[in-house]
């Protein structure tokens, strides 16, 4: 019991100290994390997604896209400007099979696109066709501190277009 209450106030006192020398690390519950709305709309050979940044202070950053790969290749869907198609990375923590296997059921874009809060940032990936089936885009965006820094997921489900209507 004794032993109980010592690591208790070890680490009470630890993270005590911790918020005096760096009181970002203090974590209010009642305070909004910030996220991303993204409504998709197809506009001729463009996919593109208006994404606003909500409840946050400071700017964000889109930093990958992720979307099933049959679905992208039957729309023929391309990177955005300023993003490249990379698979993920293997890197020796994750089951090199489990990677493997991701990386042939979906295609994965990155790069960097700054959102400023309460601003509609146009993200505009190019298509050979229109979509015929609903699918997925799903985004991850980061604050872009090394360190205390906050990672956010966002999806932005496309609808089927009919041609002609």
């Amino acid at each position: 019991m004794i032993t109980f209450l010592v690591i208790v106030v070890a680490l009470v006192s630890v993270f005590a100290l911790l918020r005096k020398l760096n009181p970002a690390l203090l974590v209010v519950t009642s305070k909004k994390i910030p996220t991303v709305r993204a409504l998709p709309r197809v506009e001729g050979d463009r996919l593109c997604l208006s994404l606003v940044l909500e409840h946050s202070t400071g700017p964000q950053f889109v930093t990958s896209l992720q979307v099933d790969r049959a679905e992208a290749e039957t729309v023929g869907l391309g990177p955005p400007d300023g993003f490249v198609a990379e698979p993920m990375p293997q890197d020796g923590r994750s089951d090199p099979n489990w990677i493997a296997d991701w990386n042939s059921k979906n295609i994965r874009f990155v790069g960097r696109l700054e959102l400023l809060p309460g601003a509609e940032v146009t993200l505009s990936l190019p298509v050979t066709a229109a979509p015929s089936i609903a699918f997925l885009v799903k985004g991850r965006f980061v604050n872009g501190r090394r360190f205390g820094g906050t990672i956010g997921f966002f999806n932005a489900q496309v609808q089927p277009v009919s041609i002609g209507a």
